[in-house]
């Protein structure tokens, strides 16, 4: 195989394409327009694969032993420490800037898988890229990018033996790249229109539209795009160079036009991908004959924005999310977090991508060392910063409130089995009844109120709360939970309760974009309606709690930002959740048997819903109390118990 000049391994126009790829990841990132910014990614795993080829290319025609051994050692020293640098300091300033109860731990977690080179796997459990806000995220691009790396050189040098004396072993290894990447790219058009899902969440644990767009089988495609282009020899002459240069201006209208049009509803990568993917191919293939764009992407500039690209990308969006976090609603903090994160990356750049890129290669022993210590670094930062985090929830009130200390959580009750533990159980000698408390995670966070209520009318009491998953949704085909109801209904033939009390938030249940599974607003309220109605019938006593207003809560309390912003709103702004309480009230006010808590004048008294009283947060998020706020509501509950066991007394 032909083995090129060493002057044809640099070409500065493709640095400054780097610097575009970047360009438009940051921005993206930035909400400055370009909805598709994302193809930038795109961009940089084409050009890996064209630059990574021609490295190897060099390598193995150098006739030099350890070609494969020096080419990893290279791209270690490439990677790894500038990665191992920027997760470490955003693993440490997350401790500062973010929540100890929550975001830090989402954060730690995928420090660790950062560091292990699987992050695109940690993020295979979260619903989308699109809505997810961890400083830490942008890193499944180099998981898949080291993955590659991990097996496209060995079966590279594979495919160069077994045709080594071939007289077209340029061609055939050409054929085999590009079978290689045909089918990669019919595995990502499938899986992005949701083929094969069944099977991915069966043994991924996610959508297939995930599994396409974070895992490297279904990005391979793009590489050999970038790797065939480097196979092919690059001719030129003055008879072709319009047409090459009408090329390379398609291929970067190709990229705009993603960058431009698309927006995280378009289906990607897919068929999608092919804009930027062929675009940059295109420009990779033809710039050189294009002078205002070859001179645009040689200037100073960009190929300055294309040598600090990687170091960049490591540090802006752990700047733009920390911007958001501490500036929250001000569109103008993420072009600030976006610009200032420019100092970290030069510093990045300058003192440690150069300091190891260019530093001679380690002895063996010394390598194993520098890596393991490279790996390392972020794994123990993260378990350090988990350690510390719990010593942090009580320094600030407010995170202190937001910190989930709800009694069916903390003691297990929350999404338990069945039978119920001695903790969701609480028996009390000499008892007038036995209640158990059924709901959502609006049950959940009004347990305190509820156990403290019953307690102190002097009732056992049993505790079972599940996610989305109220004792009365029966709809096993649409957004039913029929296996938690099961357990509910266990968990009355084991204590054979005389009062049943229910909290849950049914406005979450009536999505209004789902008429094809029947499910409307009057659907869910008939459902509690119904059950409520089959509980007396029964001979229970009920006891509804509706529910809570929402309030204007936002942020997570960190050390930077102790206080959550809160405001006052009004509650007949809710309209879609007073609606559903009223039907509660008109379908439940014939049963005597029935008690109906308001929540109303609780929480939003003179119909003002403020969050805070006395500057204390009773609410945990904007729809869930915590155990400050559930307290509020063990006077009415009591009074409501008092109710009911007198009717219980009266009933003959």
């Amino acid at each position: 195989m032909e083995v090129r000049s060493t002057d044809s391994y640099f070409r500065p126009e493709i640095q400054g394409l780097r610097g575009v790829a970047v360009l438009l990841v940051v921005l993206y990132h930035s909400k400055v327009g370009f909805s598709g910014g994302y193809v930038g990614v795109d961009v940089f795993f084409v050009i890996s694969g064209y630059v990574i080829t021609l490295l190897l290319l060099r390598e193995f025609g150098s006739g030099k032993p350890h070609a494969i051994r020096r080419f990893y050692k290279r791209r270690i020293q490439r990677l790894f420490p500038a990665a191992a640098v920027a997760v470490a300091s955003v693993v440490i300033f997350s401790l500062l800037a973010l929540s100890p109860t929550y975001e830090v731990k989402q954060v730690t977690d995928l420090a660790r898988s950062t560091a292990k080179f699987v992050a695109n796997f940690k993020l295979l459990e979260e619903p989308s890229y699109f809505t997810l806000q961890n400083p830490l995220q942008h890193m499944w691009s180099l998981a898949v990018e080291e993955q590659f790396y991990l097996i496209f050189p060995i079966g590279l040098l594979l495919l160069l033996k077994i045709f080594k004396r071939s007289s077209r072993s340029t061609t055939y290894v050409l054929a085999s790249l590009m079978t290689v990447g045909f089918f990669s790219f019919l595995g990502c058009v499938a899986l992005s229109n949701g083929r094969g899902s069944e099977f991915i969440a069966d043994k991924f644990h996610t959508t297939s539209e995930n599994f396409a767009f974070y895992m490297m089988p279904s990005r391979m495609w793009e590489f050999c795009v970038g790797a065939c282009l480097a196979l092919v020899p690059q001719r030129g002459s003055s008879r072709s160079s319009k047409l090459q240069n009408l090329v390379a201006i398609v291929g970067a209208l190709a990229v705009l036009f993603a960058a431009i049009t698309f927006d995280s509803k378009t289906r990607f990568p897919g068929l999608a991908a092919v804009f930027p993917v062929l675009g940059t191919a295109a420009i990779i293939r033809s710039v050189r004959f294009s002078s205002f764009m070859y001179a645009f992407l040689c200037t100073r500039l960009m190929r300055f924005i294309g040598d600090i690209s990687y170091s960049w990308y490591l540090w802006h969006w752990p700047a733009i999310v920390f911007a958001a976090v501490l500036v929250p609603n001000n569109s103008f903090i993420l072009i600030v977090g976006a610009c200032v994160s420019l100092v970290p990356a030069i510093l990045s750049y300058r003192f440690v991508e150069n300091r190891y890129r260019r530093r001679a290669t380690f002895s063996s022993l010394k390598f194993v060392a520098f890596c393991s210590a490279l790996i390392l670094a972020p794994i123990v930062t993260a378990n350090l910063v988990d350690a510390a985090s719990p010593h942090l929830e009580n320094r600030t009130p407010d995170m202190f409130a937001i910190k989930d200390r709800r009694f069916s959580v903390v003691n297990g009750c929350h999404g338990a089995g069945f039978p119920l533990s001695e903790r969701c159980y609480i028996k009390q000698s000499g008892a007038l009844a036995t209640a158990v408390l059924f709901g959502d995670s609006h049950a959940a966070s009004a347990s305190d109120g509820v156990v403290n209520a019953a307690k102190s009318s002097g009732l056992n009491i049993g505790v079972s709360t599940s996610d989305g998953c109220p004792p009365f949704l029966l709809d096993p085909g649409g957004v039913g939970c029929p296996g938690v109801r099961i357990i509910y209904e266990q968990i009355m033939e084991q204590l054979d309760p005389q009062i049943v009390i229910l909290v849950s938030s049914l406005q979450h249940y009536a999505p209004t974009d789902l008429p094809s599974v029947g499910v409307t607003a009057t659907f869910i309220a008939e459902s509690e309606i119904n059950y409520v109605r089959s509980l007396v019938a029964g001979g229970r006593h009920v006891i509804v709690v509706l529910e809570v207003p929402e309030m204007d809560i936002e942020g997570q309390p960190s050390l930077l930002r102790p206080r959550v912003r809160t405001s006052t709103t009004q509650l007949s702004e809710q309209v879609w959740r007073n609606w559903l309480n009223s039907q509660i009230r008109i379908g439940l006010e014939d049963l005597s048997a029935v008690t109906i808590v308001e929540t109303d004048g609780i929480y939003c008294p003179n119909s003002l819903c403020n969050p805070r009283e006395n500057g204390v947060l009773l609410y945990r998020d904007g729809g869930h109390l915590n155990p400050e706020g559930s307290a509020k509501l063990v006077g009415p509950i009591r009074d409501a118990i008092r109710v009911q066991l007198s009717v219980a007394t009266a009933t003959p």
